[in-house]
Parts: structure tokens; sequence; C-alpha cells
């Protein structure tokens, strides 16, 4: 647990931030203000868990079943 609080503290958290005023402007004929949508159910390390749970148990779906 301790390096994930590591990992979460020293990278994500830095980088989040930067990511999202990034992402939020690159649109120029914005209507609403930055950030005025609907907020996340979850926040940032939670959502970080729940993407390393499906990177850990991704299984992938054979073709031939998504006929």
């Amino acid at each position: 647990m301790q390096e994930f609080n590591d990992i979460y503290d020293k990278e994500l958290t830095k980088k989040y931030t930067k990511h999202e005023i990034q992402r939020l402007s690159k649109r120029i004929d914005r209507k609403r203000d930055m950030g005025a949508g609907r907020p996340f159910k979850l926040g940032i390390k939670d959502r970080f868990v729940m993407l390393l749970v499906y990177y850990r148990l991704y299984i992938p779906i054979p073709s031939w079943l998504s006929l």
C-alpha cells in the first residue's frame, strides 16, 4: 500500500491538474466555463485504483464472440 501511495503522491497528483487544464483548454469555441460540466463521482485516487485493477484483470474477448 505504501508503494501505491508513493506513486499517487509523487506522480499522479502533480500531473493530473496540469493535464486537466491542458485537456479542457483545447476547445476554442467553448460555450461553458472550464470544469462547468458534471463532476466525477469518484475521486482521482479511486479512479486510479480502478484503472490498475482493470489493467490487471483485463481478459480479452475473443473476436468470434463479438459477432
